[in-house]
């Protein structure tokens, strides 16, 4: 599969990808434990029962090309780089990942054949990420191995790192997401809430010069039908919006060395 290949399947919304993907983590590891590690993995295929019906095939990695692995949903089978099987029964994170990648796309019902590649795959501009296999599959790794219980019982995303055995960035990402939707939010009394908005002192704009963000934004290609004051893409071909910069969110994404990269394609890395 080439790598900015995606394709198409029903509209899942990240909450019932969430569902889905935190009941597989509760079959296998119960609740309150982490996903536990494995180090044998046709063991830990056949020994678990939410998983029965699935097969792996090792492959010599000059078969496999730049495709990390490849699920066959039809077969309910996955084909993975030997080098890669090695990687995930020595607890490397990314190989883990990958696993629990492929997985997604057996157990969500994925119609067409999919591959993890080696740089990451990419979402097609015109695609939404609720629509989007590879988007699906990457939502699904994360909250399998990294389900909001044990994100909640975290102080930071280095502890979640270490405990669920994924890597610093992938928890950071997955912390920031589950607090930031779970924070609470202070409520000021009504009297003092009346009184802060009297006392606000009205935004006052002191210069025309275009911010970061405004100059950041006017690199990226405009999408055919979209308001390119709204949405755009980036040159790895995400779909971003304007009002989502630095936000983690599906749309978010950020200023890195004078290039926007969008935070999906930051969560793949």
């Amino acid at each position: 599969m080439d790598q900015t290949d995606d394709y198409g399947v029903p509209r899942r919304s990240n909450a019932d990808i969430e569902r889905v993907a935190e009941a597989l983590h509760a079959k296998i590891a119960g609740t309150g434990n982490p996903m536990p590690r494995i180090t044998n993995l046709d063991k830990f295929i056949e020994e678990t029962p939410a998983l029965q019906g699935i097969t792996i095939v090792v492959r010599p990695d000059n078969e496999m090309g730049n495709a990390e692995a490849r699920a066959f949903p039809k077969a309910k089978s996955i084909h993975i780089k030997k080098s890669i099987r090695e990687q995930i029964e020595a607890n490397v994170p990314r190989s883990t990942m990958t696993l629990f990648h492929e997985l997604a796309h057996l157990l969500l019902g994925h119609p067409a054949p999919a591959a993890r590649l080696q740089a990451g795959n990419l979402l097609k501009s015109f695609r939404s990420a609720s629509e989007s296999a590879e988007h699906q599959a990457k939502y699904f790794a994360a909250c399998a191995l990294m389900p909001t219980h044990i994100v909640m019982a975290c102080l930071d995303p280095v502890q979640l790192a270490a405990k669920c055995g994924v890597s610093k960035e992938s928890a950071q990402y997955r912390f920031a997401e589950v607090k930031s939707r779970n924070a609470k939010k202070p409520e000021l009394p009504f009297a003092e809430l009346i009184e802060s908005v009297r006392s606000a002192k009205p935004v006052t704009f002191t210069s025309t010069r275009p911010t970061e963000q405004q100059v950041a934004w006017s690199t990226l290609d405009a999408i055919p039908g979209d308001d390119p004051n709204v949405y755009r893409r980036t040159r790895t071909n995400y779909r971003v919006k304007y009002s989502d910069f630095k936000r983690t969110t599906d749309l978010g994404w950020t200023i890195e060395q004078g290039v926007v990269v969008s935070d999906l394609d930051r969560r793949t890395r």
